[in-house]
C-alpha cells in the first residue's frame, strides 16, 4: 500500500512539499530560539516573543478555516508558500550581530505564523482528496512519519549548526524550501470543488459561524478536540525554550544535547508512525482506545522524563516516549479525515487548531515563568499529573473511546 501510495503523483508531491518544507522550518525554528535565548537568557522572555507573534494567528484561525472549505485549498497553500518565502529573509535585518530589531523581528514572526495559520487547515484538508478513504491511515502514517524523521534529523543537526553555521545559512535555506513547497503545490491536481459563487453562497462571518456549530454537534469531533484542548495546557511544558532550560540546568548538557533530545523523541515518533503504517487495520479497529490509553501513558512517560538523571537517560526515554504519541495522532488525524464532511473539515481543522494553540501559548508561556524562578524539574511532575485529566475526560466520552475509523469506511464501500 506505500508503494501505491507512491505511485499517487498528486500524494507524492504533498509528500515532497512537507519533506523540503519541514526541514527548513525546523532549521530556522532552533536558529531563531537559540538566537533569542542566547541574547536573554531567559526562556521566560524567549517564550514571550514566540507567544506574542501566535497572537493574530489565533484570532484568524476561524478565518483560515473557512477560506479552506471556500477556495482551492491548492491554491491557498501555494499562496502562503510563496509569501512565507518572501518573508523569511527580512529575519537578516531582525536578528544580527549587534542585537535584536524587536519591532521587526515581532512583525516577520507574526507574519510567518498567520502564513501557517492560513495553511495548516488547508493542508489537512486537502489529503482526503488526493488519496482513497480505505488509505487514509497509511497516509497519514506516511505523512506524520516523514515530518517526525525531518523534525529529528533537523533538531539533531540544527543543534549542531547553530555552533558551527552562521544564522544567515538558516534563514536562506528555510526561504528556499518555501519556494520549492511552492512549486510542489503548483503542479499538484486536486479532485473539491469549492461552493459555487453565487448568491447563495453563505459570507465569510456566516461561514465561520456554521463551522462553529457543527463543530459543537459533530458526535466525533468535538469530544476529540476538547480532549486535545484539555492535553495542551500541559503540552506547554515542552516548548524549546523549556526544555533547553531543563537540559542546561537539570542535566547540565549544552544547546547541541537539547537539539539529541529533542531529534530522539521524534525519531521514535517516526517508529510510531510506521508501526501504524503497518499495523493500519487494527488501529481502524480500535481508534479510541489508543487515543485514551495513549493519554495515560503521555503521563506515564513524562514523569519519568522528568527523573532523568543523565543526557543519555533523557534520549532513550525521549525515543520511547515518541513511539505511543505517533500512533496516537496518526488515529486523530485519520478520525477527524474520515467522520466529517470534506466541505466541513478546514473549519473543523481550524477551530481545533484556534483552541488547542491559545492553551498551549498561555501553558507555555506560564511554565516558561515558573522555569525562571523555580527547579525546571518540578515543572515536568506538574505536567505529568496535568496530563491525567485528559486521560479521564477522554475515558468518560463513550462516543470517543468507542469511536473507530474503519465504521465509517466500511459504509463507504
Amino acid at each position: 500500500m506505500k508503494g501505491l501510495l507512491f505511485t499517487n503523483r498528486n500524494f507524492f508531491l504533498l509528500w515532497l512539499a512537507q519533506v523540503v518544507s519541514g526541514l527548513g522550518n525546523v532549521l530556522y525554528a532552533v536558529g531563531i530560539m537559540v538566537g533569542i535565548y542566547n541574547r536573554t537568557q531567559s526562556a521566560f522572555r524567549t517564550t514571550f516573543v514566540l507567544v506574542i507573534v501566535a497572537i493574530p494567528a489565533f484570532f484568524l484561525s476561524p478565518l483560515a478555516g473557512a477560506v479552506a472549505d471556500r477556495f482551492n485549498r491548492k491554491w491557498v497553500i501555494l499562496i502562503t508558500d510563496f509569501a512565507r518565502m518572501c518573508i523569511t529573509p527580512l529575519f537578516l535585518l531582525a536578528l544580527h550581530d549587534d542585537g535584536i530589531n524587536r519591532l521587526l523581528l515581532l512583525a516577520v514572526l507574526m507574519c510567518l505564523s498567520i502564513g501557517g495559520t492560513f495553511r495548516y487547515p488547508s493542508r489537512m484538508a486537502i489529503i482526503p482528496e488526493l488519496v482513497e478513504k480505505e488509505q487514509l491511515t497509511k497516509a497519514n502514517s506516511i505523512l506524520i512519519g516523514t515530518s517526525q524523521a525531518i523534525v529529528a534529523v533537523g533538531y539533531g543537526l540544527g543543534g549542531l549548526l547553530t555552533l558551527l553555521l552562521s544564522f544567515t545559512a538558516f534563514v536562506w535555506f528555510n526561504a528556499a524550501t518555501f519556494m520549492v513547497a511552492g512549486i510542489c503545490m503548483l503542479i499538484m491536481k486536486t479532485s473539491y470543488a469549492p461552493p459555487p459563487r453565487n448568491r447563495d453562497r453563505p459570507s465569510l462571518g456566516t461561514s465561520i459561524v456554521e463551522g462553529v456549530r457543527a463543530t459543537r454537534r459533530h458526535k466525533y469531533a468535538f469530544p476529540l478536540i476538547l480532549m486535545e484542548a484539555i492535553e495542551h495546557l500541559p503540552h506547554g511544558i515542552w516548548a524549546a525554550t523549556i526544555l533547553l532550560a531543563f537540559v542546561e540546568r537539570s542535566l547540565g548538557g549544552t544547546e547541541a544535547d537539547w537539539g539529541y533530545i529533542s531529534g530522539a523523541y521524534f525519531v521514535g515518533m517516526f517508529v510510531g508512525a510506521m508501526i501504524a503504517h503497518q499495523r493500519s487495520s487494527w488501529l481502524g479497529k480500535r481508534t479510541g482506545w489508543i487515543i485514551v490509553v495513549n493519554a495515560f501513558l503521555t503521563s506515564l512517560m513524562t514523569f519519568v522524563f522528568a527523573w532523568s538523571p543523565s543526557i543519555a537517560a533523557a534520549i532513550a526515554i525521549c525515543i520511547l516516549f515518541g513511539l505511543p504519541n505517533a500512533i496516537r495522532d496518526v488515529a486523530q488525524d485519520t478520525l477527524l479525515q474520515s467522520k466529517v464532511e470534506k466541505g466541513l473539515l478546514g473549519r473543523v481543522y481550524s477551530f481545533r487548531n484556534m483552541l488547542c494553540s491559545f492553551l498551549y501559548t498561555f501553558a507555555a508561556l506560564t511554565f516558561a515563568w515558573m522555569a525562571d524562578h523555580h527547579d525546571v524539574r518540578l515543572i515536568y511532575y506538574a505536567g505529568a499529573v496535568l496530563y491525567v485529566f485528559s486521560a479521564l475526560y477522554g475515558l468518560s466520552s463513550r462516543s470517543l473511546r468507542e469511536s473507530a475509523i474503519e465504521e465509517r469506511e466500511s459504509q463507504a464501500g
